[in-house]
């Protein structure tokens, strides 16, 4: 049973705004990081309306991010467990966005997930970011088949930075084959007062038509 279906007010397509004409609690979130020269771990918990309406019900739906790494190199870490999405322009907080409420395109993005990231960082300016991954909006592996993503910025100064990233993967049972792509741009620029954010996002999904036969496709920008 969607436990959502017990708030009053409760709208299921808003996320870091669900309720209307009501008190709520967005999130509450504590956390925990450690880190030294070999190793570095994190673990967040977290509670609230945001987490209703974003998290699949679950027994790990109190989880935000919960991972380990170790360092393979100077400029390697291989980490693995829960994590936030690498997938996006906007970020899931109103903190971390411009606006109190994330743009409708960023609806159709993941949240979280879970699996294995390898980060490497050949310089101060540019970092990658490979996963190995359960799925799109997955912490539990629902079939026998992996997906894979990855994250790439570049700064070209403090104030202006560009990336790209994108999620490979089929989410749909053994039986059927729904192979879904999914790629995001994005730019950033700051400065002093001024704040400049441009992303897009284009997917396609295998045998996703409204025949169930053909491919479909979606884009968006903000």
């Amino acid at each position: 049973k969607d436990p959502t279906t017990k708030l009053s007010n409760f709208q299921k397509f808003p996320t870091t705004s669900p309720r209307s004409n009501s008190i709520g609690l967005n999130m509450a979130m504590i956390s925990v990081k450690y880190a030294s020269d070999k190793v570095r771990a994190t673990i967040a918990l977290h509670y609230g309306d945001i987490v209703l309406s974003s998290w699949a019900p679950g027994p790990y739906s109190f989880i935000h991010e919960a991972h380990v790494g170790i360092r393979l190199h100077k400029k390697l870490w291989l980490d693995a467990g829960f994590f936030r999405t690498h997938v996006g322009t906007e970020g899931l907080f109103a903190k971390e966005n411009i606006t109190s409420s994330v743009a409708v395109g960023t609806f159709n993005e993941p949240y979280y997930e879970a699996g294995a990231r390898l980060n490497y960082s050949p310089t101060d300016k540019l970092a990658f970011s490979f996963y190995l991954l359960n799925g799109y909006n997955i912490y539990t592996d629902n079939n026998n088949k992996k997906s894979f993503g990855m994250l790439a910025t570049y700064a070209f100064t403090d104030n202006f930075n560009i990336g790209y990233s994108n999620y490979i993967g089929d989410d749909a049972p053994d039986s059927l084959s729904r192979l879904r792509t999914y790629h995001n741009l994005f730019i950033n620029y700051q400065k002093n007062k001024f704040k400049m954010q441009v992303g897009g996002d284009f997917g396609t999904q295998m045998n996703s038509d409204t025949t169930g036969k053909k491919m479909a496709t979606m884009f968006s920008a903000l």
